[in-house]
């Protein structure tokens, strides 16, 4: 029996104890129960051309007038008129609720909600595996992703990433898995998509975890049993027979190994050519005059001697402002000076 209660006098609360013999706003029917109590509570809110009030009316058997009488708010504009009648029409008047729309009981009682059960395993809900080991473990063994969890204890995120084969196929736990249901390990890591870890990543991973390292393990061949393989520590030695190819020394002249490749006494020609055809005439002027025995040199236009020099100054570090540039005497003339 639901609970009386004890609503001021002039409400519409109070309304429907005296006249109608309601004594709790729950006891009336869903569809006019929630516009029901927002009458009460907020009258002001509550139009008088609402066309919920005919239907309230009908529903407390009372004129539609004496409910009207309750209203305290401003009439409908004909646009919100025309949609809350398009509510009722269809169903979906708004029954309470932190803001969903909620149909009416006619239209709910069309879709019953139904818990089905397993028959596989008493007590339980409908499990539905999606990926592939999550199936050979419901199938074959009767094993729900939780119950592999709390098993192998290990938290359910890290569960239902092996599950989607989103782990090495030599994981520690995908060998504690195998371990657990008692297949072989390649049974369990042919699921696996990963490529396997190397031995650092699976010591480090194993020591997390508090497991012992699986060596040598990997996706076997299909039908194939993995072999376990122990590393084995030490050098290999191997020994070569066959022709041994003898590469020649550079020439004194600077030819290197091959015709027309540089070598290493002749990295003038990589430099540029204004450097080369300096130093070509800085030669030929050294050896006619010693040729001539003579002790002065002609002399040699600053053309010749300052790309000798500043490749010099380069060569040995020195600093590169000890030369004045070409250019000064002409630096700070008017542009069409000539």
């Amino acid at each position: 029996m639901p609970r009386t209660h004890i609503y001021d006098a002039g409400t519409f609360g109070h309304f429907l104890q005296q006249h109608c013999g309601i004594a709790n706003m729950r006891q009336l029917p869903p569809d006019v129960r929630s516009f029901a109590i927002r009458l009460h509570a907020n009258p002001e809110k509550i139009a008088p051309n609402s066309p919920m009030l005919p239907l309230l009316a009908e529903a407390l058997k009372q004129p539609t007038e004496a409910v009207r009488a309750f209203t305290k708010g401003e009439p409908m504009t004909d646009r919100f008129l025309k949609k809350i009648q398009n509510q009722m029409a269809h169903g979906t008047v708004w029954r309470g609720g932190q803001g969903k729309v909620a149909k009416t009981t006619k239209v709910a009682a069309k879709q019953p909600q139904t818990v089905a059960v397993s028959p596989k395993k008493k007590g339980a809900r409908d499990y539905k595996p999606r990926s592939p080991l999550a199936k050979y473990l419901w199938t074959e063994h009767q094993l729900t992703i939780h119950d592999v969890s709390e098993k192998l204890h290990v938290k359910y995120m890290q569960m239902q990433k092996m599950v989607m084969g989103l782990m090495a196929p030599n994981h520690p736990l995908v060998v504690k898995l195998a371990e657990l249901v008692r297949v072989p390990h390649h049974k369990i890591a042919s699921y696996m998509k990963l490529a396997p870890m190397n031995e650092s990543v699976l010591k480090r991973v194993a020591s997390q975890l508090g497991l012992p390292v699986r060596r040598g393990g990997g996706r076997p061949p299909m039908g194939k049993t993995p072999e376990l393989k122990q590393p084995k520590n030490g050098k290999a030695v191997v020994l070569y027979s066959g022709p041994v190819k003898v590469v020649p020394e550079p020439t004194l002249n600077g030819t290197g190994k091959k015709k027309g490749a540089y070598g290493p006494h002749n990295k003038l020609r990589k430099q540029e050519l204004s450097l080369r055809q300096a130093v070509r005439d800085l030669v030929m002027t050294c050896n006619l005059t010693t040729m001539q025995n003579q002790d002065f040199t002609p002399p040699l236009p600053i053309a010749v001697l300052y790309p000798v020099l500043q490749d010099y100054l380069e060569k040995n570090h020195v600093r590169g402002n000890i030369l004045v540039d070409p250019r000064f005497a002409t630096y700070f003339d008017p542009p069409n000076a000539e």
